[in-house]
């Protein structure tokens, strides 16, 4: 294949960024979104967004706040041992408390006033909450201050590395006070408890207790003096038109994830940077966004890439995290607060060229300014493309002339993840994920045949576009039937029956059986190319970024149009998994406690919807295809519109209890976001299923 032009080195010209890269069960399902309080004014040129939201699900409340540069996610869990946490985009940053309720008797936190921005001295910023328990004694904890990735490993019991540890535990003034300085020495974190009303702050031995005669009230607050950050106004993000469209409530929840230094991946527990969530984020939010976003948030991206190898970065690590990973490699930490880096990924390369590709479609008279520019850190930006299309070419090169499994895109070395179903289990243990080798990796190499014959942006190669196209056609047509599983109806049948009876679902559950094979690709090739037979959901990344055959989109009505277990489909959401046809090992790695087992996350859900929207643009396909694909779609909608109030939600577990199916925010080997990023898709298409 044609190596892709020469290297062509920008001019430096400044360019501030809009945007960022994005880094790196519950018994009740009572959901209440409190109406969100939202200004933006302008001043001098400049627009600012303060925001103050409210949502309880559950035992869970949040409340969601910022004011000026201030951002704060409070968040209370109330349990037989309670907890609550401030978590602060700044920093990625956090400080947290767990508590114990007496008696046996589960706490109820619940905010009594609405929080409010506090500051102490020492450029401590945080928030203040007024919260009562529900108990008439809670005992004070543990607690974790610093990075958020410390507190959601306590969240999920683990161990907390004792150098980040909190020893500095003091009374004052009737407040107890938890304070520890971070690693690096260039930040404090500050929790502080505060009695009110008729409670009593006792100590007990070496611990603390809230007493009261009735129930306990008290004050908390959390601070951190990692640096403010910027918040940006969604006016300078999206079309004007495409505005007045959008939900109101969804559109703020989402404006809390955008500063100019950092487009976040969710709260509150993803406040940073992930590549693959901007990216898929970007792909779809591109219909209503302004140009200038757009290459801002390409920049930010293209910032984070490998300056050698051009390689895109999955999670960017920041704060605290990143000094105690210095620290371990015993390298220098001391006054250092330089992000670092996660290449381990193998997805975000290629969907990468898939966006820039589509940008240089829609704004073609744009494209060579823009790869005239220089990203954050002053490398030319046609450089860094440029060598990231070389990697692509070459990674993709042994299939192209020979299309067997073993030069398909495998993951890194010894790594267990490599793409968005990034949990220990997400692939059963595979090696060739689908979603990469079917979908991103053709549609990449479509996009650099397009980009070669780009007139203006500085790649244009006849012979690359054409040695790029012949790759693409041999990757689009020779890679997804590598992963094809086919079974008969009659195994289907006995299949989808032992599994319900195995899961206690009674059989009135089953719904129509299939009356033909069941054709489905499996969700990635073992080591040795063999399928592993676990239905999924990712035909939402074939039909969003691929171009799938017409054969293809045949076998998606069963997915989606048969109930669980033959399909994906139930009342309350589409699982990302169904390993009814795996072993009994592998079933076990992929229930309603795994992140990516037998659960239903909103983003997959809408990237069906809208992969389904642009398949059917295509003029190639049969109108009995196109009325079976709406078909699809529209059950889609329906399962989303039964959690619509659920808003941001990331994921969620499909529970079968009394009689019905139930879909509650995921807790399991993590813990669900309630506003997460590629969770607001759907701002790109309002109105659909609401």
């Amino acid at each position: 294949m044609a190596r892709v032009l020469p290297r062509f080195r920008g001019m430096k010209t400044p360019f501030l960024s809009l945007l960022a890269g994005l880094l790196f069960a519950m018994p009740q399902t009572v959901h209440a979104v409190d109406s969100c309080q939202t200004v933006f004014a302008s001043s001098k040129g400049k627009r600012l967004t303060d925001l103050a939201f409210r949502e309880k699900i559950g035992r869970v409340e949040e409340h969601s706040v910022r004011e000026g540069q201030t951002a704060a996610h409070v968040y209370m869990d109330s349990t037989i041992d309670p907890y609550l946490f401030f978590a602060f985009p700044a920093g990625n940053s956090g400080v947290a408390l767990w508590m114990k309720s007496s008696g046996g008797t589960p706490a109820h936190l619940e905010a009594v006033s609405s929080p409010r921005v506090v500051s102490r001295e020492g450029g401590l910023n945080g928030v203040e909450i007024q919260a009562r328990a529900g108990a008439s004694r809670l005992s004070l904890g543990d607690s974790v201050l610093g990075s958020m990735r410390f507190i959601r490993d306590r969240e999920l019991n683990v161990q907390i590395p004792a150098e980040v540890a909190t020893k500095n535990v003091r009374e004052e003034n009737g407040r107890l006070i938890f304070e520890r300085e971070s690693l690096n020495g260039l930040a404090r974190y500050v929790l502080e408890v505060e009695a009110t009303g008729d409670t009593r702050l006792v100590r007990n031995g070496s611990s603390f207790e809230l007493v009261s005669n009735r129930e306990v009230t008290f004050k908390a607050r959390g601070y951190s003096s990692e640096k403010a950050l910027t918040p940006l106004s969604i006016q300078d993000v999206f079309q004007e038109k495409a505005l007045s469209r959008m939900d109101r409530k969804k559109l703020e929840a989402f404006s809390f994830l955008l500063y100019k230094e950092k487009l976040m991946a969710g709260s509150p527990r993803y406040l940073s940077k992930f590549g693959r969530d901007s990216i898929y984020t970007l792909r779809v939010l591109m219909d209503v966004m302004k140009p200038e976003a757009i290459e801002s948030l390409l920049t930010a991206t293209m910032s984070g890439m490998h300056p050698k190898w051009g390689l895109v970065s999955h999670e960017q690590h920041e704060g605290d995290f990143v000094s105690y990973v210095r620290l371990k490699r015993h390298e220098k930490y001391k006054g250092v607060d330089a992000p670092m880096e996660d290449y381990k990924m193998i997805d975000d390369d290629f969907a990468f060229v898939i966006v820039l590709g589509e940008y240089m479609k829609r704004y073609p008279e744009r494209a060579k300014g823009f790869f005239d520019r220089t990203e954050q850190r002053g490398l030319s930006q046609r450089d860094l493309a440029a060598r990231l299309f070389r990697y692509v070419e070459k990674s993709t090169a042994d299939f192209a002339r020979n299309p067997t499994y073993r030069h398909l895109i495998s993951l890194k070395g010894h790594e267990k993840t490599g793409e968005w179903r990034d949990s220990e289990n997400g692939l059963a243990g595979g090696r060739y994920p689908f979603d990469v080798n079917a979908a991103l990796v053709p549609a990449a190499l479509k996009a650099l045949s397009e980009i070669a014959r780009h007139p203006t942006a500085g790649f244009q190669d006849a012979g690359a576009a054409e040695s790029f196209h012949r790759a693409f056609e041999v990757w689009n047509t020779r890679a997804a039937p590598l992963f094809e599983v086919r079974v008969s109806a009659a195994q289907a049948k006995k299949a989808g029956e032992d599994y319900l009876r195995e899961l206690g679902i009674p059989a009135r559950e089953l719904g129509a059986s299939p009356r033909e094979d069941l054709v489905f690709p499996a969700i990635a090739l073992d080591a040795k190319g063999e399928p592993i037979p676990v239905i999924h959901s990712d035909d939402s990344l074939m039909m969003t970024f691929g171009y799938p055959s017409p054969a293809y989109l045949r076998t998606v009505s069963q997915r989606y149009q048969l109930q669980f277990p033959y399909g994906l489909s139930t009342p309350v959401g589409v699982l990302v998994a169904n390993p009814v046809f795996a072993s009994r090992e592998l079933k076990g790695k992929f229930d309603e406690t795994k992140y990516h087992g037998r659960v239903s996350w909103t983003m997959q859900e809408d990237l069906i919807v809208y992969g389904i929207s642009r398949q059917l643009l295509r003029d190639d396909l049969s109108s009995s295809l196109k009325a079976d694909l709406r078909q699809s779609s529209r059950l889609v909608e329906k399962a989303i519109a039964s959690k619509a109030a659920m808003g941001g939600t990331e994921v969620f577990s499909i529970f079968y209890r009394d009689g019905r199916y139930e879909a509650v925010p995921f807790a399991g080997d993590a813990k669900s976001n309630s506003n997460q990023l590629w969770s607001h898709l759907r701002l790109a298409f309002p109105g659909q299923g609401e």
